[in-house]
């Protein structure tokens, strides 16, 4: 899922040097300066989508694709006003864009277009996340060296949020 065609040296290069999941998150986060109800949101679609297709494996990079995906329909869907496909593009540092393009596409169709929600679904999405989110900061607050158990992450979209400090 969301494995772009361009080939360009570019788009070679860009996979290679691409940061850790949670640091391209800070990145994107830090220069758009998105609100957290848009992070909230883009997580819900991540989870919407695993539970959509979930034997859906991906490959490297698939992650970041996802993620910028993501925060670019939640970011449109709540707001009149926000960036447009090329100021992604330039926010990511990682995809030219055609790839922006196509992976916005892409997340809709896989998606089912289905971006609305019933309060009862959204709310008990982010009472799940504020479980999670208690249980990292418990075992932090008791200087455990190991991170939280992978297993309390019922799906990869939730479990970005364990690198949130």
């Amino acid at each position: 899922m969301f494995e772009c065609t361009e080939t360009t040296e570019r788009a070679e290069a860009s996979i290679k040097e691409m940061p850790t999941v949670v640091k391209f998150l800070k990145e994107i986060l830090g220069r758009t300066r998105l609100s957290t109800i848009t992070l909230v949101l883009a997580l819900f679609y991540l989870d919407r989508l695993k539970g959509m297709h979930p034997a859906c494996r991906g490959t490297h990079g698939s992650g970041h694709r996802l993620l910028l995906s993501s925060l670019m329909v939640s970011s449109k869907y709540l707001f009149d006003d926000t960036y447009d496909n090329k100021t992604w593009c330039l926010v990511s540092k990682c995809f030219s864009l055609s790839e922006v393009n196509q992976m916005e596409n892409e997340f809709l169709y896989f998606l089912q277009y289905k971006l609305s929600f019933k309060p009862f679904e959204f709310e008990a999405f982010v009472s799940h996340l504020e479980e999670l989110l208690s249980a990292h900061m418990l075992v932090k607050s008791r200087n455990f060296q190991s991170q939280v158990d992978p297993s309390l992450y019922p799906s990869p979209a939730l479990s970005l949020i364990k690198g949130f400090e």
